[in-house]
């Protein structure tokens, strides 16, 4: 059986974490290693990694990372804050 590998995923904010929490939508930069992850926010299709998007600061989200040949990755926001990742 063939191995698979874990997608490393990078996450960065496009400003500080003040603004961050004085706000009710940020966007969020998403990047992996390798790139071209495909990228779901709340089970629907977002683009591929790197990409920058837009989620609110009033809900939970949870962010997976897919690529053929490598582990599921995803993140959990819980109401703009992270929460951790892992393997999905």
């Amino acid at each position: 059986m063939k191995g698979r590998a874990t997608l490393a995923v990078i996450l960065t904010l496009t400003t500080g974490c003040a603004t961050v929490l004085g706000s009710k939508q940020h966007d969020f930069s998403f990047d992996s290693n390798p790139q071209h992850a495909q990228v779901l926010v709340d089970g629907n299709p977002v683009g591929t990694t790197p990409v920058t998007v837009n989620l609110s600061n009033t809900q939970t989200h949870t962010v997976t990372f897919k690529k053929d040949g490598y582990l599921d990755a995803g993140c959990v926001f819980v109401e703009g804050h992270w929460c951790g990742l892992g393997d999905s």
